[in-house]
């Protein structure tokens, strides 16, 4: 018994504790501390590193659960004012037609305006802020409607949907008026439509395409909503205090994705504006591809300004999509073989993945991870593709044609970038952002690639001519001993730099490898009942061990981690100079214990 009541009371002294520290910490961040000023604060009281990390994860948690409690809630209150909307104007259509139209204009309008001001006095006056900003939801979306019903009036059809930009234009409006996220969301929810409602035009899905449909938006219009988007993200992302701890304060998070999404909305924008330009004053004379370069390279210049990693990930996606397919139309229009039009796509993956290294190390690291996932993972899938019998007999034929010295672009495009892979890849050597493992496995995939566009094409024409089977043995071979080898070399790259994210990576492609080369080799050798249950084996023996691994090799990089920062913070005390954060999180790229 008095053991029992010894651990009670030790247990009961160190929950008091842990309080103590919350209650700390609480009163920092009341006071707009800084994470510096936080860990400074806590340390010279007799607070662990270890301490203050848990602190944190326990405030974390609480403002988690709170946010979850308070997303609910407002979620019913939206779903709440979206029935009773839907009810409203359920009874409206059924007596639409037997009201005369200054009747109908005022409806419109006095429903408006009820929402508005109810929602208004019921956040504003009665601080019920769930509820007040569902009825101002319900205007919004009152409005939108108002505006499509005055069109169907007055028989208003000449590019109907510029109702979706004046539509998006004064939700905006009511949403910075308001601060509601709400009608943030549904602002770019209908600044979207307007976007995406273009290609069904162009295919003639709806209306009755050739530039008549309600869709074809224009220009000026067009213009007008890049410009209210632009500057909703911009006034977003500027009015986020960098005093705040984003890491404890959901509404930085919230505010940061918002002008993301803003950003991407109004680069979207400019691209179907310019395409609107150039059906309406240009005749159509610059092609479309032309306009998505035009769009991609001002992407990329925003996203390096303000430091976007969602804007940057489409305007690279964009940039491939323009190389891959002018590549294509240089190979077809001079019949060279479209091998070189793979390397052009493999050599823009592996440029992705240096350059990521390369941003690694100065203070555009946010947007690395883009650079070195979109590498990754477009360098993988190409390997995985050719490494199949589909992708080979792909490869056969598209080594098949006319040297690639025929195309001075095609030649000029693979020197470039392979001038620029190479030389980024020295640079990271210097500046240590990449390993010689890093090195040498891009230097290896980089080279077998050179050797499938200028070698092996003239070696299989005029030496292996009756040996095409063991040119494809020794094909296969070479590219899948490439991805086993890209994949393990992602595994161990993580584990040396604690990257979870590639390890995470590495482990999913690793498991899509051993299940794709099940199929792909024994499917045709091995009895169908035997196939299907060794398939089942593999799958419960590789699920065991990769999950067994990845969690020893986690634990081990996490108490690495706690290690190195105590040691750290230690060595700072005892020269009592001030905490550098900066410092502090190179010693760990593990986010759990990041200050």
């Amino acid at each position: 018994m008095k053991i029992k009541s010894l651990r009670y009371i030790m247990r009961l002294m160190e929950n008091m504790g842990n309080q103590d520290l919350i209650n700390k910490i609480n009163a920092l961040l009341g006071k707009s501390a800084s994470r510096e000023e936080i860990y400074k604060e806590l340390l010279a009281v007799g607070f662990s590193v270890k301490d203050i990390e848990d602190g944190l994860k326990v405030i974390k948690s609480q403002d988690s659960k709170k946010n979850s409690h308070n997303r609910i809630v407002g979620i019913i209150a939206l779903i709440g004012a979206i029935f009773m909307g839907a009810g409203i104007f359920s009874f409206i259509a059924a007596n639409w037609q037997g009201m005369d139209k200054p009747v109908k204009i005022g409806i419109i309008l006095f429903s408006m305006i009820a929402f508005y001001a109810a929602g208004w006095f019921i956040k504003e006056k009665k601080e019920h802020n769930k509820l007040g900003n569902a009825l101002i939801f319900l205007g919004a979306i009152t409005y939108g409607a108002g505006i499509f019903l005055v069109g169907q009036m007055f028989n208003i059809s000449e590019n109907w949907p510029d109702a979706f930009v004046l539509w998006m234009a004064g939700v905006l409006a009511v949403g910075f008026a308001t601060r509601s996220y709400s009608l943030y969301y549904l602002a770019i929810a209908v600044g979207f439509a307007t976007v995406f409602l273009h290609p069904f035009c162009d295919f003639g899905i709806i209306g009755g395409g050739g530039g008549d449909c309600f869709s074809t938006s224009s220009f000026f219009l067009l213009f007008f909503a890049v410009i209210i988007t632009f500057l909703a993200g911009w006034f977003l992302r500027f009015g986020m205090s960098e005093d705040e701890n984003s890491e404890l304060n959901p509404s930085v998070w919230k505010e940061d994705s918002i002008s993301q999404m803003f950003f991407l909305l109004s680069l979207f924008l400019t691209g179907a504006a310019l395409l609107a330009l150039n059906r309406e004053f240009l005749g159509d004379a610059v092609s479309w591809l032309t306009v998505l370069l035009s769009v991609s390279i001002f992407g990329i210049l925003v996203s390096y300004y303000f430091r976007m990693a969602v804007t940057l990930a489409f305007s690279l996606i964009g940039v491939v999509v323009w190389w891959t397919t002018t590549a294509t139309e240089w190979a077809s229009d001079a019949d060279i073989k479209m091998i070189g039009v793979f390397a052009i796509f493999f050599f823009i993956s592996a440029l992705f993945y240096v350059l990521g290294r390369a941003h690694f190390g100065n203070h555009f690291r946010k947007l690395s991870l883009v650079y070195m996932v979109f590498g990754n993972l477009f360098v993988t899938i190409l390997l995985f593709v050719s490494s199949t019998n589909f992708g080979l007999e792909i490869i056969d034929e598209a080594i098949e044609g006319k040297s690639i010295a025929g195309s001075w672009q095609l030649l000029l495009s693979i020197v470039i970038l392979l001038t620029l892979a190479i030389g980024t890849m020295f640079y990271n050597l210097g500046k240590k952002t990449m390993s010689y493992l890093e090195f040498l496995t891009v230097f290896i995939l980089m080279t077998i690639m050179m050797v499938l566009v200028f070698v092996v094409p003239y070696s299989k024409i005029y030496e292996l001519s009756e040996l095409d089977y063991s040119w494809g043995l020794a094909l296969a071979i070479i590219l899948n001993s490439a991805l086993f080898g890209e994949i393990f070399g992602m595994i161990f790259t993580g584990y040396v730099r604690k990257e979870k994210w590639l390890i995470n990576f590495g482990i999913i492609f690793l498991f899509a490898f051993i299940f794709v080369k099940y199929f792909d080799w024994a499917f045709r050798f091995l009895d169908k009942s035997i196939f299907f249950i060794g398939a089942g084996v593999i799958l419960f023996i590789t699920v065991w061990f990769m999950g067994k691994g990845r969690k020893k090799m986690l634990s081990t990089m996490g108490e690495e981690g706690v290690v190195k920062v105590e040691a750290f913070v230690a060595s700072v005390n005892s020269n009592n100079a001030p905490i550098d954060t900066e410092k502090i999180n190179n010693f760990s790229s593990d986010k759990e214990f990041k200050i």
